[in-house]
């Protein structure tokens, strides 16, 4: 009998691969206790030769999956209590709970109330009599609202919701894969990770925002109209020179915080003490698009502003502020890919190029942790009264 020792010898190959990726069918929680059981079982009874699952497996893995996940969850009463108003989840579902905030889309998930609530406003105005359907640009918004909020908050969200339903308290029963706070390293995100995406994000900003203040055709005038009377009126920009001459000044104020920042840079140095409770980390494919996130949202402003349908008005300050920051950001991103610093979080490059002095040491950070990373009794784990439902004051 063929033991599989030929596919076990990479537990990388491409059968692994594709049966993790079919394995994805089960809990989390249940793929951390027995994952490794089930992957050494695929891999023994593997055909020779074969580099993905077959269908017949596949199919296999996604049914019992998804009944195991399906036994798993709440009842349907709790799960709604959860889902709709936030209310803590008992202690028997907390492993459901923990693979629900960590899970994708979670953000998603905990606003379907405020998706339903969008879509039936929309609903009801395009319903109502004499009123149309609503217009792209209201889907446009409340699209981009939602894209922003769900990469901004989703991360905290989830780290509020991991202190609410799944963090052990005083009182609780201590059960297999319980969390509790714990301190761990300060995180931080590191400067040649995040540099390069702020300044290539400025600098796309700066020059579209400055486009719109060159050529955006319309601009709201206010004429006297008597004593102490005025009205506002839409008509052409005219005369841009002012508006230019703010751009430019702010262009000449980030030149010389970019100087500033360099003699700083060159005098204080970047070599700080040590930081042993610091762990420094890349940016991320989340903390990725919060960056272009926030610079995509320029482009519909800019778009809105030289087509004349929206009048010139925040580019202006946005130019303004984009311009200034931009240049120091430039000189803090080239001096760091000069001197090859990779462990060198961003927070000390600000500290350095922005106050003038060197950085202080980092101190440990609050996380929920799972309770046999720690492996100690939860006495520190600390909370209200365990019925206290369903926004604990955590002190």
């Amino acid at each position: 009998m063929d033991t599989g020792d030929h596919v076990r010898q990479d537990e990388r190959s491409g059968y692994a691969r594709s049966a993790a990726r079919w394995m994805r069918a089960y809990p989390r929680r249940w793929r951390e206790s027995r994952g490794e059981e089930l992957l050494g079982v695929l891999l023994d009874l593997a055909p020779p030769g074969a580099d993905r699952v077959d269908a017949r497996t596949a199919l296999d893995l996604v049914r019992s999956g998804s009944a195991t996940r399906w036994r798993g969850r709440p009842p349907w009463p709790v799960w709604l209590r959860y889902r709709l108003v936030g209310w803590r989840m008992p202690t028997a579902y907390r492993g459901w709970a923990r693979d629900d905030i960590l899970g994708a889309g979670f953000w998603w998930r905990e606003n379907v109330v405020a998706l339903a609530i969008v879509l039936g406003f929309a609903m009801a105005s395009w319903s109502a009599e004499g009123a149309g359907a609503p217009g792209w640009g209201y889907w446009a918004f409340c699209l981009g609202a939602f894209v922003t909020g769900a990469v901004y908050g989703s991360g905290y969200r989830q780290q509020q919701a991991m202190l609410k339903h799944v963090v052990l308290r005083a009182g609780d029963p201590v059960q297999p894969g319980a969390w509790v706070m714990q301190e761990v390293p300060r995180r931080r995100l590191r400067a040649s990770s995040l540099l390069p995406w702020l300044a290539g994000s400025l600098l796309a900003a700066a020059v579209l925002l400055v486009t719109s203040v060159a050529t955006a055709p319309k601009i709201t005038h206010v004429l006297p109209t008597g004593p102490g009377s005025f009205e506002t009126v839409v008509g052409p920009v005219g005369d841009r020179a002012p508006w230019l001459a703010l751009v430019a000044a702010a262009a000449v104020l980030g030149g010389v915080l970019a100087l500033v920042a360099r003699r700083r840079l060159r005098t204080v140095g970047l070599e700080g003490p040590a930081q042993p409770r610091r762990r420094v980390v890349d940016l991320g494919r989340r903390r990725v698009a919060s960056v272009l996130v926030t610079a995509s949202w320029v482009v519909p402003l800019v778009w809105l502003e030289t087509t004349g349908r929206l009048v010139l008005f925040l580019s202006v300050p946005l130019a303004m502020l984009v311009l200034v920051a931009l240049p120091p950001v430039l000189v803090m991103t080239w001096t760091v890919r000069r001197e090859r610093h990779d462990d060198l979080a961003a927070r000390d490059v600000w500290t350095v190029a922005g106050h003038g002095r060197p950085p202080l040491p980092d101190g440990p950070e609050q996380r929920a942790v799972p309770l046999e990373v720690v492996g100690v009794a939860p006495w520190h784990a600390r909370g209200t009264r365990p019925e206290d439902p369903p926004y604990p004051a955590l002190s």
